[in-house]
């Protein structure tokens, strides 16, 4: 007979521990598993995706407003205009209006008052007479043609090098401005100066009484040399000639929109 244990009633009844089976990486599963599984997980990124965009508390970047809106924003809200730019420059649409306003205004002018009284009155303000053989040679067709020319190409040569000199100054200074957001800010702040000085310019000259008797030296006169005399003082008509409103104006928002594509081009 086997002798009686005393352990054995507490050892009856104690499930006895086996070495578990090592888990089989997912690699060595059968395909179908494999399958199910990936096909699982897709899912629920999927709907992770989901709930995450109707989520009413995720926020939207707002899409980039686009060249239209720009026209009118550079003159009622400019910082939020070069914002725009910022995120993605346009300047062609800006580039033509400046061709198509300041040439098509200064060609009305000129025609209004008169080609060759505008020659005659920009001699004698440099001090010369012209004789008769410049002014038939002034008045030729070729030389008119030659000046209406120049003032479609004008503008966007001056926009050039407007936009390289203030690249090349900000990158002295360390900032990252691309050449097309500062050519943006360029065309859009010349635009608004170039609306509002040739509408008071193309105004001036339609109520004028006789537009050829006219000061086209100060056809417009937005700067401070208009509170004195040319004649009685000409030198303090002269230094408070160079404050004008609207190049200030121009000023301020070249400035502005510099500070903000600068910013923006740094990531701050």
């Amino acid at each position: 007979m086997r002798a009686h244990s005393p352990l054995l009633p507490l050892c009856q009844g104690v499930p006895v521990q086996t070495t578990p089976e090592k888990i089989r990486p997912f690699s060595q599963l059968p395909v179908r598993i494999q399958l199910a599984g990936e096909f699982e997980r897709r899912r629920d990124m999927e709907n992770l995706a989901e709930k995450i965009e109707q989520s009413p508390n995720t926020p939207s970047t707002p899409p980039a407003k686009g060249s239209l809106w720009r026209l009118q924003g550079i003159f009622f809200q400019p910082k939020e205009t070069f914002q725009e730019i910022a995120k993605k420059p346009t300047w062609l649409i800006a580039v033509i209006l400046c061709v198509v306003i300041s040439a098509g205004g200064l060609i009305w002018v000129m025609e209004t008052i008169g080609f060759m009284n505008i020659m005659i009155q920009q001699a004698q303000a440099g001090g010369q007479e012209m004789t008769e053989e410049q002014i038939q040679m002034m008045s030729s067709p070729a030389m008119k043609g030659f000046s209406y020319g120049m003032m479609v190409i004008g503008t966007p040569v001056v926009l050039l090098l407007i936009a390289g000199l203030l690249l090349a100054l900000f990158l002295l200074v360390g900032s990252n401005a691309s050449f097309s957001r500062v050519f943006s800010v360029v065309a859009h702040s010349w635009l608004a100066y170039t609306v509002v000085s040739m509408a008071i310019t193309l105004l001036v000259v339609m109520l004028a009484a006789d537009p050829a008797e006219l000061d086209l030296q100060n056809l417009v006169a937005s700067h401070l040399g208009a509170l004195v005399s040319r004649t009685e003082s000409p030198v303090l008509f002269a230094l408070l000639s160079s404050i004008d409103l609207l190049s200030i104006y121009c000023i301020f928002l070249l400035s502005l929109g510099m500070s903000v594509v600068s910013r923006k081009s740094v990531g701050t």
